[in-house]
Order: C-alpha cells, then structure tokens, then sequence
C-alpha cells in the first residue's frame, strides 16, 4: 500500500498592505490562495502533518485559517510576546482567536519587540519544516525576503512554494 511522505511546512509572506488590503475581501482571496496551495501540496502525494506560521496579519494568518478550514494542524511561532500589541483591536481579536485554535504556540524570544526577533522566529520556523510555502512579491528586502533568503542558504535543502499573485484590487 502506498503511503503518502509525511511533511511539516513552514509559511512567510507578505502583510496586507503587499497582499491585497486589510478587508474582509481581500482576506478572503488571502484565504483562498492559502487552501489551494495547500491542497495542490497534498494532491502530490503529500501528508501535511503541521503548518508553522509566524501569526502576524496578512499571509500568516490566511495560511492559519485555511489550515485550521483543511483540517490540517497548525502551530504559531510567534516572535516574542505581544506581537499583536500595536494591531488595530479586530486584528488583536482575530489573532487571540488564531491562537486559541492552533495546536501549539511557540514563544521564540522572550522579552519586547525588537527587529532580530522576526528573522530569529523565521529561522526557527524554517528549521523545523520541510518545505516553505511562500506569498511573495519577490521583493529583495523584509521580512518575507529575509527568511526567503535563509531556506535559500540552510544547507539542508529546503524547497520553497511560491504561490504568490498580485492582489486583484491593488
């Protein structure tokens, strides 16, 4: 009997403002391109085991959700404690509830926000997947790029999904 290879995939991408805008809609379409690149991963053979997400607004969360609707577990790294303080309150909502529905929140840093603790979070997050499934806009700087660049450079292989598509209404 055949049997699918188990793999564990890590998620970067973009904030709204490079995939599509804050609203409903645009998270939806977010959404929506999240599920399909998961379930193309799956018809190939795939077992997703876990989605690793950094948890922060944009891609993050749509690859969250879109795991959480495809039954698949999912895991949040996030950067340090109160990532979500400075967010508008529905995103601060949306993201509690995120959270409450992951099957494991890692804490990657401890104390307040400084810039190293994103990338540091991004390499945890690649280091413990086998594949990175991407939005990006192939931008050479940020956050995207910067973990982007670290799978690139890891020397254990690691391939990476670029489903990224420019938002319908930018």
């Amino acid at each position: 009997m055949f049997q699918k290879k188990k793999i564990v995939i890590a998620g970067t991408g973009h904030r709204p403002d490079k995939a599509g805008g804050y609203g409903e809609e645009a998270r939806a379409w977010l959404r929506s391109r999240a599920s399909k690149a998961l379930e193309s991963i799956i018809e190939k053979d795939y077992e997703i085991s876990a989605v690793i997400t950094g948890g922060a607004i944009g891609w993050d969360q749509s690859l969250a959700a879109a795991s959480y609707g495809l039954g698949i577990p999912f895991y949040v790294y996030i950067p340090f404690k109160g990532q979500e303080s400075n967010w508008p309150e529905p995103c601060q909502k949306r993201y509690k509830a995120m959270l409450k529905k992951s099957e494991q929140v890692k804490c990657c840093c401890r104390g307040e926000y400084e810039t190293w603790k994103m990338q540091h979070r991004n390499k945890q997050m690649v280091n413990d997947a086998d594949i990175v499934l991407a939005f990006w806009n192939r931008e050479e700087k940020g956050g995207t790029y910067n973990c982007i660049n670290y799978a690139n450079q890891r020397l254990r292989y690691i391939p990476i999904i670029n489903c990224y598509e420019e938002p319908k209404n930018n």
